[in-house]
């Protein structure tokens, strides 16, 4: 099963790397709390491209990055709005 999770995730990575092109990906969540995950995800990538450039890294608040990410979008969107 992780080996399936790590060869869909590093597919999906490659998909949408090929399009956009982003210079580095986050990835947050629970799975990013497993010492070996980036080795693993990178290893995954390099088997399906061996030229892959784009870096991997975890984000800051690995499995609350979901969390922080709405509290800052609720914060943007009602900061100064008053409610009764």
């Amino acid at each position: 099963m992780v080996e399936t999770f790590y060869q869909s995730l590093a597919i999906g990575i490659y998909n949408i790397t090929s399009v956009l092109n982003p210079e580095k990906i986050l990835i947050g969540g629970g799975i990013t709390d497993r010492p070996t995950f980036i080795k693993e995800l990178e290893q995954h990538l390099h088997y399906i491209d061996q030229v892959f450039n784009t870096r991997i890294d975890t984000c800051h608040f690995k499995n609350d990055a979901g969390l922080v990410g709405a509290l800052a979008q609720h914060l943007s969107k009602y900061q100064g709005v008053v409610t009764k």
